[in-house]
């Protein structure tokens, strides 16, 4: 019988931490190396930063996928598109919940 993986919600406050890393012009890596520490991952391990780097900053999955392609070589070009729209963020267009 094939293994379950429930989906966990993710937690609010790493959420909020990588905003205001953001707002602090914090650099990619950084806010990588955050969400990763904060979840307990290895500095390899990218598959979960992609869903808060999309909640974060409200971007569809395929904004946040060239990370993948980033923790492996952080050819920051690959992510350029991506950087662009972390840094148009704006907060306060977000619900608060």
């Amino acid at each position: 019988m094939a293994a379950v993986v429930k989906s966990e919600p993710l937690n609010a406050e790493v959420i909020t931490e990588l905003r205001e890393l953001a707002l602090a012009d914090a650099n990619l890596e950084k806010m990588v190396r955050h969400v990763q520490a904060r979840l307990g991952f290895s500095k390899s391990f990218v598959v979960p930063v992609l869903a808060y780097f999309s909640a974060a900053f409200s971007l569809p999955l395929r904004d946040v996928l060239p990370l993948r392609e980033w923790i492996t070589d952080r050819d920051d070009r690959e992510v350029e598109s991506l950087l662009a729209k972390i840094r148009g963020f704006k907060p306060e267009s977000v619900a608060q919940t």
